[in-house]
């Protein structure tokens, strides 16, 4: 069985209660983030927004996570598939 990283595609604005969920069903999930400064009306702000807006990784094992809890965990809508095939990300792009 091999343990593979995918992506999962949120709700909008909820890819950090997306984690907190995956991560309270005992499954590793990752939410990049970056520091980014935005131009407002009252001069720069820094503030911190999502590398992929809607989209968080989680590493799963086929034969050990169900695919399909996925789906029903708060926040989340489904793992990023190709047809009926979920597709894991290239080796090494979360490391």
């Amino acid at each position: 069985m091999s343990t593979r990283w995918y992506v999962v595609f949120t709700k909008p604005r909820l890819e950090a209660l997306a984690q907190e969920h995956l991560m309270n069903q005992g499954m590793d999930a990752w939410y990049p983030r970056a520091r980014v400064v935005k131009r407002r009306a009252t001069g720069r702000e820094e503030v911190v927004e999502s590398m992929f807006p809607r989209y968080i990784f989680v590493e799963l094992t086929q034969g050990q996570h169900h695919f399909a809890k996925i789906r029903s965990t708060r926040g989340c809508i489904d793992l990023v598939r190709f047809g009926f095939e979920y597709k894991p990300v290239p080796v090494g792009f979360v490391e």
